[in-house]
């Protein structure tokens, strides 16, 4: 059951005026009560940083930046896969390979010229996140794993921003809104909303399936990263009930809603610098890291490249970007196809050896999915993931 709160001032005041250009695209939202030309004015004044352009970060942002959202930057530091396009709507085919956040900047541009769009190319880290987040009205968060949303909701309570927040797993979705200080609140600090407050503790790192493993309804993204735009336009123009303290429930397969309502601990102290919560990130990240598959440094291999052989799995385009000598490529998409149809992985390499096999990618992810696939098919292989993706030596 949703609460009833008071009316939320406008995130952000408006233009003085409207462009020709953003006129006539938010033509129907300046003749649509509750927002007019004033609330269009606000949404094309606003900043907006939306953390992931994957499965949610797509709708996201396409819709907002059809709103006429003026500032809306997309950070990720992944790269596309095919994979990735049963939901990752705002990219296409033909890119894959290509960073995310790129990809994300170029459809938003074409789709609305009037906003200014940037990409960051990189993931959020402890040292670049409160400097970043800094510089926005608002932050939506469309990551996929939990230390990335613990850093950013923590963050966002440090800060005072606004955050809107989704996730989903296979056919499931929940949304809300977290403010450590709404403004008619600032009095009673304490009355605000954080992640914490709905979820205290981190969960451990195999409790909910990735998408590679229990899969997603691709539709759901859309569902979610739509209900998440909303609240990004009702929060800048000032709409009335906002999700803020609300959790927002959806079970797709029986197209049932529900919401509930979050009530802040009254014991948890505030998080009010990074150091405390930053010990519980690093502790889930190297949980995560060395539960799910061998991995090796890149300093280690760089010392000691003859013992090992090499196994390319990123996309031909970003191979031609440069690679390691004497090694052998296939795609992952490639590889985990094949071994899907009960091939095994010396059948598919060109020149095996007995040395033990390392497998990169541009970050570390897909060639983690690799060896995950490899070790299920060959449990004894000698293999391992390459830390942090593709460097020259």
């Amino acid at each position: 059951m949703s609460q009833e709160l008071p009316p939320l001032a406008p995130l952000v005041e408006p233009l003085p005026h409207l462009t020709e250009l953003q006129a006539r695209i938010g033509a129907r939202h300046t003749s649509l009560p509750g927002i007019g030309e004033t609330g269009q004015g606000r949404l094309a004044a606003a900043r907006v940083l939306i953390i992931g352009a994957g499965g949610l970060g797509s709708p996201l942002a396409l819709y907002l930046a059809a709103a006429g959202i003026g500032h809306l930057d997309i950070i990720d530091g992944d790269t596309i896969e095919e994979s990735n396009l049963q939901r990752q709507i705002i990219h296409r085919w033909q890119n894959a390979g290509k960073n995310k956040a790129i990809s994300a900047v170029e459809q938003v541009q074409a789709l609305n010229p009037s906003i200014k769009a940037r990409a960051h190319p990189f993931y959020l880290t402890p040292h670049n996140i409160e400097n970043l987040l800094a510089s926005y009205d608002l932050i939506i968060d469309g990551s996929d794993n939990f230390a990335t949303r613990y850093l950013v909701a923590d963050t966002c309570e440090i800060l005072g921003k606004p955050l809107i927040w989704g996730t989903l797993s296979q056919y499931t979705a929940q949304a809300t809104v977290f403010w450590s200080a709404p403004r008619y609140l600032n009095s009673h600090p304490r009355q605000g909303w954080s992640l914490r407050d709905l979820y205290p503790d981190m969960p451990h790192p195999q409790s909910v399936p990735t998408c590679a493993a229990g899969g997603v309804l691709g539709s759901l993204c859309g569902t979610v990263g739509s209900i998440m735009a909303t609240e990004a336009i009702k929060l800048i123009t000032g709409l009335p009930q906002p999700l803020l303290g609300t959790l927002w429930l959806f079970d797709a397969r029986t197209a049932t809603t529900r919401t509930l309502t979050i009530t802040p601990d009254p014991n948890r102290q505030p998080t009010r610098n990074l150091k405390t919560a930053l010990a519980e990130i690093q502790r889930y990240s190297s949980e995560q890291d060395s539960q799910q598959v061998p991995s090796i440094s890149y300093e280690d291999l760089r010392l000691n490249r003859e013992r090992y052989q090499l196994l390319d799995v990123r996309s031909p385009d970003e191979r031609r970007g440069g690679h390691y000598e004497h090694d052998q490529h296939l795609p992952l998409d490639q590889l985990l196809a094949e071994l899907s149809k009960g091939r095994t992985l010396g059948e598919l390499m060109e020149n095996p050896s007995e040395l033990p096999l390392v497998v990169y990618c541009a970050a570390g992810s897909r060639s983690a999915r690799a060896v995950q696939a490899i070790l299920a098919s060959t449990p004894n292989q000698k293999i391992y993931s390459l830390t942090g993706g593709w460097k020259p030596f």
